[in-house]
C-alpha cells in the first residue's frame, strides 16, 4: 500500500457535518527530443560543440474541457495546491487546528463524490480521477491522511457539506475502502465502492454483516493482488448480492489498477455505481 504523506500549516474554522447519505491521463508517451548541435567559436579557435539526442518523458497532460470546475470556497481556507493537482482543482485545509487535512475540491452541484486514498496517501493519489469526475458534473473531493485518520475522513466529508453536497458517494482504495464502508452509515453515504480493501484497518471493521451500513455497495479486487488477497477483500461484499463483488485480472492493488490495462474497466464500474446511486 502507498506510503505517501500529507500535511499543511493553515488553520480553518471547523466545517459542519450533517447526516446525508477515471479518466486518468494515459501514461505519458515518450518521444525523443533532440538538442541541435551548437556551433560556437570561442576567441576564434574553438570547434563545434553538440549534444546527442536523448529521450525524456513528457509531463502528464492536463485534461481540458469547457466545463468550469472552479467553485466558491466561502467559509473555507484555501491553500496553494501541490504541483500534482490538475488545473481547475483547488486545495483547502480542514480539521483540528493541530492536525489539519489538505482537501482538494472541484466541480459543482449537490451530488458529491469523496475519493479516499490508500494508507499514507495524499491528495495527489486521486487527483486525476477527481478531475475526471468533476468533468462529469459531480462535486468532488479527495484528501491526504493526517495523523488522525478518522478526523481526516470526516473533515473531507465536511468540506463537501460546506460546499453544498446533499448526497455523497464514497470511493476508496485499500484502507480508504475499509474506512468508507465503516464510516458510511455515520456519514450518510449514498453508495460505497471499495477497491482492494482489507477486512479491517486501524480497528475499523468493514466485513459484511458486521457493519451498520446497508446501502449500495460495490467491492472490487484484483485476482492476484499480493497486498490484500482477493479472498480477503471479498469478505466485504454481501453474500446475497452476487453483483456486488467484481474481480479484475492481474495483480494491481488499489489505485494502481488505474495505471494498468484494466483502468477503463474499473472506471466503468465506478461510473455505473455512481450513476445508479444518484439516479432519480
Amino acid at each position: 500500500m502507498s506510503n505517501d504523506a500529507a500535511s499543511g500549516p493553515t488553520l480553518v474554522a471547523p466545517v459542519r457535518l450533517h447526516a446525508r447519505s477515471g479518466t486518468l491521463p494515459r501514461p505519458a508517451r515518450r518521444r525523443p527530443r533532440t538538442y541541435a548541435a551548437l556551433a560556437a567559436v570561442l576567441l576564434g579557435s574553438l570547434g563545434l560543440v553538440g549534444c546527442s539526442a536523448e529521450t525524456e518523458p513528457e509531463s502528464a497532460p492536463t485534461p481540458t474541457s469547457s466545463r468550469d470546475l472552479t467553485l466558491p470556497l466561502d467559509g473555507l481556507t484555501e491553500v496553494e495546491a501541490a504541483s500534482c493537482i490538475p488545473d481547475g482543482l483547488r486545495a483547502v485545509q480542514a480539521g483540528p487546528a493541530d492536525d489539519l487535512t489538505t482537501v482538494v475540491v472541484a466541480g459543482s452541484g449537490t451530488d458529491a463524490v469523496l475519493l479516499v486514498p490508500q494508507n499514507g496517501g495524499d491528495e495527489c493519489q486521486w487527483a486525476q480521477e477527481a478531475r475526471r469526475l468533476a468533468e462529469q458534473g459531480y462535486l468532488v473531493a479527495t484528501f491526504g491522511w493526517a495523523r488522525d485518520d478518522g478526523a481526516s475522513f470526516r473533515a473531507a466529508a465536511g468540506v463537501l457539506d460546506t460546499l453544498g453536497a446533499q448526497r455523497t458517494a464514497f470511493v476508496g482504495a485499500s484502507k480508504g475502502g475499509t474506512y468508507s464502508i465503516a464510516l458510511a452509515q455515520e456519514l450518510g453515504a449514498v453508495t460505497v465502492v471499495a477497491i482492494s480493501s482489507p477486512p479491517t484497518f486501524d480497528g475499523l471493521d468493514a466485513v459484511a454483516g458486521r457493519t451498520s451500513y446497508t446501502g449500495p455497495l460495490l467491492v472490487v479486487a484484483s485476482v492476484d493482488d499480493a497486498d490484500v488477497p482477493a479472498s480477503q477483500t471479498k469478505t466485504l461484499a454481501r453474500a446475497d448480492d452476487p453483483d456486488g463483488f467484481v474481480e479484475l485480472p492481474g495483480s494491481s492493488h488499489g489505485v494502481a489498477i488505474l495505471a494498468g490495462t484494466h483502468a477503463e474497466e474499473l472506471r466503468g464500474l465506478v461510473d455505473d455505481a455512481l450513476s445508479a446511486a444518484f439516479a432519480g
